[in-house]
């Protein structure tokens, strides 16, 4: 509390209370260019006009030392002080009416603007230091929009490895126009043939007949599959044929819809 603010003729110690700028009674009375008494006067005799810690704090007991004890570097109370009064703007505003003098209506539009205003006493220095104080909580908050917008691309980005994987699966179907085997199905679920026949056998999506697996009435016809037609050699070297079942790139985009009811995925999709 070593701050100078002038007003007038006069050198006021900058005095802060409960958050308020405020002033002594002996201080307003030299700016008033008045006598003490007369402010004291005034006080006793409109107390009713006066409302504290609005118009003035009055200070005793363990206040009254929290005070002393702040302002070491001026003479503003003596020791043996038991109480002592601190103005507000507002009740230095009332003191300035009721005593009502030229001097006293000068002296408080010094005192409201260059004491009670301290926006206006900032010194070159201290408004850098308030720019300073500023610029780094708006960096402050822009760290933290920083930090929330990563944390939502990530969030994001998790979500695309989640779907693309799903992507590029039937973009690898689609990408074939021709026909497969049950084997080559199979491999991308990580199974054997045999073991995806039982499965889709289980799922009451096909079943054997005849040494062929053909599909349920329910799925015939839909151009899920295709017959074919080979030519084999029997143990015996006697020629032969058989009917072999191919699955077209529809059927293919089929069993991986169905196979997903039964949380059953390509290897694509699974979890790294």
């Amino acid at each position: 509390m070593n701050e100078i603010v002038k007003v007038g003729s006069n050198n006021i110690p900058v005095i802060e209370w409960k958050g308020q700028r405020v002033i002594t009674t002996a201080q307003l009375a030299e700016v008033y260019e008045t006598d003490s008494d007369n402010i004291k006067k005034n006080f006793q005799n409109n107390k009713e006009r006066f409302k504290e810690k609005e118009h003035y704090f009055c200070l005793i007991g363990d206040e009254l030392k929290e005070f002393k004890n702040l302002v070491t570097d001026f003479p503003l109370v003596q020791k043996n002080t038991p109480k002592l009064y601190l103005w507000t703007r507002k009740g230095a505003s009332r003191h300035c009416k009721m005593l009502g003098t030229d001097k006293a209506w000068e002296q408080f539009d010094e005192l409201e603007e260059n004491y009670y205003n301290p926006q206006r006493q900032l010194s070159g220095e201290r408004l850098i230091s308030l720019a300073l104080i500023e610029a780094h909580k708006v960096l402050e908050e822009k760290d933290k929009q920083i930090e929330s917008l990563e944390i939502t691309v990530q969030s994001m980005d998790k979500v695309i490895g989640e779907l693309t994987p799903k992507a590029n699966y039937v973009d690898v179907i689609l990408q074939s126009p021709s026909t497969v085997l049950i084997t080559q199905i199979a491999q991308d679920y990580g199974m054997s043939a045999k073991a995806f026949n039982k499965k889709l056998s289980e799922f009451r999506i096909q079943r054997k007949v005849g040494g062929q697996w053909i599909l349920y009435a329910d799925y015939q016809g839909k151009g899920y599959v295709h017959s074919k037609t080979i030519d084999i050699v029997r143990s015996n070297g006697q020629p032969d044929v058989r009917m072999q079942t191919e699955w077209t790139q529809k059927g293919r985009l089929f069993l991986y819809e169905e196979l997903k009811k039964h949380d059953i995925y390509p290897m694509i999709e699974r979890a790294a």
